[in-house]
């Protein structure tokens, strides 16, 4: 199974310690701040990111980035790939079957 978990899942510290006692493969999904701009910037409500897009992902970065850190077992930059690539990479760093389906 894979499970994408919300980016703040990992400042809870018993979230963290599931993650690493249940998952054989923990992928941190990493992409610059501009980037995750304009991706957040196609949903209708990002109640976080209101007012200041910028300013907030730099901080949720900078107060989340050691946890991802800690538990990722896989880092993959996402900036220039394809949801396509993306499931490629994970798929193959974490050994899974290759009938996987996006759903967009």
């Amino acid at each position: 199974m894979v499970l994408a978990v919300a980016g703040g899942a990992v400042v809870s510290e018993s979230n963290r310690n599931l993650l690493v006692r249940r998952a054989r493969c923990i992928i941190w999904l990493d992409a610059p701040t501009a980037t995750l701009v304009a991706r957040t910037g196609r949903a209708k409500h990002r109640p976080l990111l209101d007012g200041d897009p910028v300013g907030a992902l730099t901080t949720m970065r900078s107060s989340r980035e050691n946890f991802y850190q800690q538990i990722a077992t896989h880092k993959i930059a996402t900036q220039s790939l394809s949801v396509a690539q993306v499931v490629e990479a994970v798929v193959g760093l974490c050994g899974l079957s290759n009938s996987l389906t996006v759903n967009k």
